[in-house]
């Protein structure tokens, strides 16, 4: 494990030298191309997302040395997240679907770390335009909310991973209509190493399973074979925290 974390330092250490240099090069385009040029959304989304890049690299050197999480906690709008991760990935990897956003406009903020909600939606947003495979007719549909453990009972089909103590809860909650998860495969899915792709690594969601537990999340899963998933992840917050949008 000691070997496995210099290697993992090393790694990081130099990823985010290359990440730095991208950013540099990006930054300096940015300068060169005029503000009413197309190609500067691009760019700025490169930017982002060589930033969030670099946000995980420097998480990862915080791991391989043991050091605590909590001064990347910060107060988080649960909606700009989702905002943001669709923005930066709908060029790219949605492409030809049909998203489709709820998002509630009274949403509590959460104490949180903004990589932390960034590797949820975009995993899961990720796993739902790969679970489509013709674009054509495929739609995501992505939505937030408040909730009580009370409405929240495995009910409507949904399969429970992990125990929700009572209270409150804000929820992202993002459905496709792919091909679904057979149901003798819908325990394994959050077990490290374990896909269901071809070329899948199978680390997304048990990654997502880890950040979600140590925020005393709570998981719902819900999928038929040829009729697509929902994954409903939540979060614990309290009202003194509440910041609706207007």
């Amino acid at each position: 494990m000691e070997q496995l974390g210099l290697m993992a330092s090393s790694i990081a250490h130099d990823f985010n030298n290359l990440l730095t240099n991208i950013m540099g090069h990006m930054s300096l385009a940015l300068l060169k191309t005029p503000t009413d040029d197309a190609s500067r959304l691009h760019i700025e989304r490169a930017v982002k997302t060589a930033e969030y890049a670099a946000a995980l690299t420097s998480q990862l050197l915080n791991y391989s040395r043991k050091k605590s999480y909590s001064c990347y906690l910060e107060y988080i709008n649960l909606n700009d997240i989702v905002v943001d991760v669709v923005g930066l990935v709908e060029a790219v990897l949605l492409t030809g679907l049909n998203i489709d956003l709820n998002l509630s406009r009274s949403l509590p903020q959460i104490e949180a770390s903004q990589t932390h909600l960034q590797q949820i939606v975009m995993n899961l947003l990720i796993n739902a335009a790969e679970a489509i495979d013709d674009p054509v007719g495929g739609e995501i549909r992505i939505s937030t909310g408040k909730c009580q453990k009370s409405s929240w009972q495995n009910t409507c089909g949904f399969v429970d991973f992990g125990e929700m103590p009572p209270g409150d809860y804000i929820f992202v909650q993002i459905s496709d209509n792919g091909k679904g998860i057979q149901k003798e495969m819908l325990g394994k899915i959050f077990d490290p190493f374990f896909s269901t792709k071809p070329s899948g690594r199978g680390l997304g969601l048990s990654t997502i399973m880890d950040i979600v537990q140590s925020y005393h999340g709570y998981i719902q899963v819900k999928s038929k074979p040829g009729r697509g998933t929902t994954f409903k992840v939540c979060f614990p917050y309290h009202f003194e925290n509440f910041s609706p949008i207007h």
